[in-house]
């Protein structure tokens, strides 16, 4: 685990890919996502982890650690996905590669800095 790594996210490595990191998702990344996205409680707990092309960021605003609520919130905020294609690569994985782009923090709307994308490998683990 690299020295910036905390207990949410484990390195993930596929041969021939570049290596990313697994952002295992929190209870309340997870309720947030689906207030958003309108999804019930019993399928967001089916949400568990997402593989993503880098390691979480820490704001630089209020120290929230970026998670896939914040890259919801930040699509939906500014309408650039649906809630059902959104809920799609939540539960299914991306369609092929997406990517990478900033997004904001869904507590105080401060930028992280740098970018993130989900890894497209298959098989998409959840």
């Amino acid at each position: 685990m690299s020295s910036h790594m905390t207990v949410d996210e484990v390195p993930v490595v596929a041969e021939g890919h570049e290596p990313g990191s697994r952002w295992i998702m929190t209870d309340s990344e997870r309720d947030s996502v689906a207030k958003i996205l309108d999804i019930d409680e019993a399928d967001a707990a089916k949400m568990t982890a997402h593989n993503m092309t880098r390691e979480r960021m820490t704001c630089t605003s209020c120290g929230k650690r970026s998670g896939v609520d914040d890259l919801v919130h930040s699509a939906h905020a500014i309408g650039i996905h649906s809630k059902e294609f959104m809920v799609d690569v939540l539960f299914n994985g991306p369609h092929g590669q997406n990517p990478a782009h900033a997004f904001d923090c869904s507590k105080c709307g401060t930028t992280f800095e740098g970018v993130a994308a989900w890894l497209a490998w298959p098989p998409w683990p959840n």
